[in-house]
């Protein structure tokens, strides 16, 4: 079994690659996705589907993503990663760099639960409604 640091940085890799396909195979089909109530794609979103569509795609839709500073922390199971994320307007080519921190549960060599939480959801909110 892969340690869970392994599969969290393969999962970024296919991120900063633009790799969809190798991000979603880090993913467990059941996967349980949490983000702020208060973003447009928030809520708990069930299924590898419901992620794809609802979370990744909207955001991909709208915005391309940078990960700049990452530091993995975390055991065999539980990981959080502690990120700045540039996101880029695809329509204006405006930007926003937000700190994040994402805490990963693995289970069988796949991302089972993930929690997210971006330091400042009001001003990543105004942001995503401006853009």
């Amino acid at each position: 079994m892969k340690n869970a640091g392994v599969v969290v940085k393969e999962m970024l890799d296919g991120i900063l690659k633009g790799d969809a396909a190798a991000v979603m195979a880090c993913f467990d089909p059941d996967v349980v996705v949490v983000e702020p109530e208060s973003l447009a794609y928030g809520g708990v979103h069930r299924g590898l589907a419901a992620f794809q569509k609802d979370v990744h795609g909207v955001i991909l839709s709208k915005l391309s993503i940078e990960i700049g500073r990452c530091e993995l922390l975390g055991s065999e199971g539980k990981v959080a990663a502690s990120m700045d994320i540039t996101f880029t307007s695809r329509k204006t080519g405006q930007r926003i760099m937000m700190p994040y921190v994402e805490v990963y549960t693995v289970k069988n060599d796949k991302i089972a639960y993930l929690d997210v939480y971006p330091q400042d959801t009001r001003r990543f909110g105004d942001f995503w409604d401006a853009n």
